[in-house]
């Protein structure tokens, strides 16, 4: 795991490519359920890049966030990005996509 948080604290990590392919493993699982594919938005640059990873056959890459049922990103460092996506697209939207 990239990124180990505990309250207030943060500790960072070098993360390697085994660590990345790893977590797209684990994340697809969560989905893998689905009859269907999953519209996602990668936040730029990173998460677009994570979002491009995915298997197609599970996720479908979405250029419009309105269009998303996840929004993707590589880490959560300060929260400021996170906190700013859900901001303006949850709490506007009225819709509920997941923030990853």
């Amino acid at each position: 795991m990239a990124i180990k948080s505990t309250n207030t604290e943060i500790t960072k990590c070098q993360v390697t490519w085994k660590d990345i392919k790893t977590e797209i493993k684990i994340f697809t699982e969560k989905f893998k359920m689905e009859d269907r594919q999953i519209n996602v938005y990668g936040i730029p640059k990173n998460g677009m890049l994570l979002t491009a990873f995915l298997p197609s056959e599970y996720f479908l890459p979405m250029s419009d966030i309105n269009d998303a049922e996840i929004i993707l990103d590589d880490i959560v460092d300060s929260g400021r990005t996170r906190d700013k996506y859900l901001e303006r697209y949850i709490s506007t939207s009225g819709l509920l996509p997941s923030v990853l």
